[in-house]
């Protein structure tokens, strides 16, 4: 019986949806900013109040890279230690930051 509640169980947490990761952190100006993995490629990123959902390239244990929307700013994230490094880009501006993941 006990081996039977154990396989149960075991069953029961390989078909529940992953949690999702959240790292924030703020940037040179002071604004918070936030990154939520949902699980495969998707998250959502916000900045102070606005956020938008993405689908990132990449891997989170190394290196990844999304764009906000069309023709928007790009954002790569570097794993570093509980979180990433950040680089925001759009045209010929960028901005750096680290985000901790919780």
């Amino acid at each position: 019986m006990k081996s039977l509640i154990c396989a149960a169980a075991a069953v029961i947490v390989s078909t529940s949806p992953a949690l999702a990761e959240l790292c924030i952190g703020k940037w040179g100006s002071g604004s918070k900013t936030s990154v939520t993995f949902h699980g495969g490629r998707n998250l959502t990123y916000c900045y102070r109040e606005q956020c938008w959902d993405a689908k990132f390239s990449g891997s989170k244990n190394a290196m990844l890279s999304f764009i906000l929307v069309k023709g928007g700013p790009t954002l790569t994230l570097v794993k570093s230690g509980a979180g990433y490094k950040v680089t925001w880009r759009h045209g010929n501006q960028s901005d750096k930051t680290t985000i901790t993941c919780h």
